[in-house]
């Protein structure tokens, strides 16, 4: 008779064994997704981080031909970095930058997907001559 029982033995999964499985799936779920979403975040950051230093380099090489800084202009910066868009402010594509030129200096800023602001602000009359900050008032 228990042969019998141990051979109609129904071969799947109870409900108590899917409901482990879905709960250690759910937690799993709860702590990679944040450490996902942050990674994303700094990545954004880094890329918008680079993108001003490369267009400080140019807004450099382009001084180096004039000697002054209110020359510099979006036309001759576009000319020497045709990979970066130049403009006015409020430019959130990902290659954008806003470039204000100064009798001193610059400043530049860039806008990532998330919202923040990195600037990077160039003044021969302040110290310390360069200055990074983002939006939430942070230095980089």
């Amino acid at each position: 008779m228990r042969a019998i029982r141990a051979t109609h033995r129904s071969h799947g999964f109870t409900l108590m064994e899917v409901l482990v499985v879905t709960v250690i799936i759910g937690l799993l779920a709860a702590i990679a997704i944040p450490r996902f979403l942050d990674q994303a975040e700094k990545a954004d950051g880094a890329a918008a981080k680079s993108l001003l230093r490369t267009a400080s380099a140019t807004a450099e090489s382009v001084y180096a031909d004039t000697n002054d800084y209110s020359a510099v202009g979006v036309p001759a910066l576009q000319a020497a970095e045709p990979e970066i868009v130049f403009g006015g402010g409020g430019l959130t594509q990902d290659n954008a930058v806003a470039f204000t030129p100064a009798a001193t200096g610059y400043t530049i800023s860039s806008t990532t997907g998330g919202g923040v602001t990195y600037t990077l602000v160039k003044d021969l009359t302040q110290q310390p001559v360069v200055r990074r900050t983002d939006s939430s008032g942070g230095t980089w």
